[in-house]
């Protein structure tokens, strides 16, 4: 553990007013545009199919070495009642839809938090117009952010402003938490359901 006395400065190279994000260069998310459920399959697929199509649709978004999508979270999903059950071990397209969204929303959602939000989505919308209007709003909000002028666009050459990185931390968290507390959640409740479970297990 470092002593309150450590000295802590951060780095040179990061002392810079401004990030370059060059090392983000690559696919624009600036212009990405998702698959709309009409072009989804529309015939049923095994778990290995849909695990390699939700993968190429979601792959942009994950970190190096990350897998978005496994047969086994897939039937995690199942069995926690996130995505409907396969028919006949085949999945169709709303398996697919239902995947896809929740591969992008678990990187800042529980999967409880997203069932809540699914189930939100699908009272305004049947699945085709919910899963459209989800991608819709993400491709818009990307485009937004992830253009020219925040250097993430294409080759992303152009510097990001130090001080723009922790305003979108600031909104990121004020946005979660206004979410979490309108579906009824608290920071952290998820946590102890799950150290909650891990104990009853240890007694047993």
């Amino acid at each position: 553990m470092v002593s309150p006395s450590a000295d802590t400065t951060v780095p040179s190279s990061l002392d810079a007013p401004e990030v370059v994000a060059a090392a983000l260069a690559g696919p624009s998310l600036r212009d990405l545009a998702l698959p709309r459920y009409d072009s989804l399959p529309s015939f049923g697929i095994y778990v290995d199919q849909l695990v390699s199509i939700v993968n190429d649709t979601v792959g942009l978004f994950a970190m190096q070495d990350e897998k978005p999508l496994t047969a086994a979270m897939v039937n995690n999903y199942v069995k926690q009642g996130v995505i409907p059950p396969p028919v006949k071990k085949k999945y169709g397209r709303n398996h697919i839809a239902y995947v896809i969204v929740v591969c992008i929303l678990k990187k800042v959602f529980s999967l409880q938090e997203i069932s809540q939000l699914i189930k939100l989505q699908k009272t305004l919308y049947d699945s085709g117009a919910a899963y459209d209007a989800f991608v819709d709003s993400l491709e818009k909000d990307l485009a937004q952010l992830f253009d020219d002028g925040a250097g993430l666009g294409g080759a992303a050459t152009k510097p990001v402003n130090g001080e723009l990185l922790v305003q979108r931390g600031v909104s990121t968290f004020s946005n979660k938490l206004f979410i979490q507390m309108t579906l009824g959640s608290r920071p952290g409740d998820q946590d102890k359901v799950e150290s909650g479970t891990k104990k009853a297990k240890r007694k047993k």
